[in-house]
């Protein structure tokens, strides 16, 4: 689709003046925008079914809890008298706590009655008399957190829920910030893996492009930067917060692709009616919100909140005054603009890169960084995987049970006691024959 955009405007560039070639510009430029909503509409789907996912996930953690805690009671009443121990109860309360350790980083002791309190996350889950209780909260409800984004960013996703400790004041159970890295071990647990990679907010074009460090002088000397900035002055920053979510980056980045070729062609073909208002290919569907008056920034041209001029697509000869000039001569240096815009650098991916880039090679510089990104945690997965089953059978050695072992030894069992049966009824036919004898 963003190829056969360009294509377009190369032959728009032969004959600008020419309705057959405005309108072809027209009808790919609907094409184009209605593909990329179809794509980022996907991401949106993906990043609710996440979201879904953890809504489960935090279920999950608390019927372990509820299940450990009422095993818990049942092994220490069977235990109690030091006779009899709950072999059965304590394998499937040692399940339970492999299925609870595969969800977050957990840690776990018994006491002398067979209790086992539980830590999830460093805080108490199981202990004693009580469960605390995971709860899921929309982040509409969420108090001020650290979170570094304002608490009124127009991407956030009310819906969107954090899993917190209910009996802790709505704690958030996992930081915002936390560095996530197997070398401090904070990798663990599918839950946290599920709400980092889902990120807080929909990703757009200001997660990304807002926050390069672009610094100006005013009057007074004092340096100023773009919107996030106040909150995110530098790449390492941006990769605390954007990139450390999947689906945010990839969507703050894909939003700044279109935002950028939107924007770009906005500002060429723009031009005025005979009332003077400004007549744009491209058009925000909402009033944008101004996210930093000062500076101008808005949000309205993001993905989301984007269409096409109803009344460019009717007379596309709107577009750039049908590419005259005041004279009635051909605009060329517009036509030629247009062709230039898709021919010359573009933006860097994200603050990490120096590399500007077209919008084409921006596009594939996005497939492969995810395709890299997806090949990365793969291997891990797959390594993590092997060391899982290298521990499991580990394990099995030690407390797991053998069907050829046991079927050997019940074998063996059953010819001792047909042994031991023939010999007990031939001493008693002695005997009887004995005593017969002796009467």
């Amino acid at each position: 689709s963003l190829q056969e955009l360009e294509r377009t405007i190369e032959e728009l560039q032969k004959n600008p003046s020419d309705a057959t070639n405005q309108g072809l510009l027209v009808s790919k430029s609907i094409t184009f925008l209605e593909r990329a909503q179809s794509v980022y509409n996907g991401l949106v789907s993906y990043q609710d079914n996440l979201n879904e996912q953890v809504k489960g996930l935090v279920d999950d953690v608390n019927n372990y809890a509820k299940t450990i805690y009422e095993l818990n009671e049942k092994i220490s009443a069977i235990e109690s008298s030091h006779i009899e121990r709950a072999n059965d109860l304590r394998d499937a309360r040692d399940l339970i706590l492999d299925k609870l350790s595969g969800l977050g980083k957990i840690s776990y002791d018994e006491d002398l009655h067979g209790v086992v309190t539980v830590k999830f996350e460093g805080v108490d889950l199981v202990n004693g008399d009580f469960v605390n209780k995971m709860g899921c909260l929309a982040e509409a409800d969420l108090p001020e957190s650290a979170d570094p984004l304002d608490e009124k960013d127009s991407a956030r996703v009310s819906h969107f829920v954090t899993p917190v400790w209910l009996s802790y004041g709505n704690q958030e159970v996992f930081s915002r910030t936390e560095e996530i890295s197997s070398d401090i071990d904070t990798d663990v647990g599918a839950l946290k893996a599920l709400v980092i990679a889902r990120g807080d907010r929909r990703g757009t074009y200001l997660d990304n492009k807002g926050i390069r460090r672009e610094p100006e002088e005013d009057a007074a000397n004092t340096t100023k930067y773009t919107y996030f900035e106040k909150y995110l002055t530098d790449a390492d920053k941006f990769n605390k917060v954007t990139a450390r979510s999947s689906m945010v980056n990839v969507m703050a980045e894909f939003d700044n692709l279109i935002h950028g070729i939107v924007t770009g062609m906005n500002a060429i073909l723009e031009s005025e009616d005979e009332d003077g208002n400004i007549i744009r290919l491209f058009e925000p569907i909402t009033e944008p919100k101004s996210t930093d008056p000062k500076k101008g920034e808005t949000d309205g041209y993001s993905i989301a909140n984007l269409t096409i001029n109803t009344n460019v697509q009717q007379i596309p000869s709107l577009l750039n005054n049908g590419f005259l000039l005041k004279d009635k001569s051909v605009n060329q240096a517009d036509a030629d603009a247009l062709v230039n815009l898709f021919k010359n650098d573009f933006d860097t991916l994200n603050p990490n890169t120096r590399t500007e880039l077209t919008f084409y090679e921006y596009y594939t510089n996005i497939i492969g960084e995810n395709a890299a990104r997806g090949m990365t945690f793969k291997n891990v997965s797959d390594n993590q995987t092997i060391t899982v089953e290298s521990l499991n059978n580990q394990r099995q050695q030690v407390v797991g049970v053998s069907d050829n072992e046991e079927l050997t030894n019940m074998i063996r069992y059953q010819n001792a006691y047909n042994a031991s049966s023939r010999y007990i009824n031939t001493v008693n036919a002695m005997l009887d024959t004995l005593l017969n004898s002796l009467s």
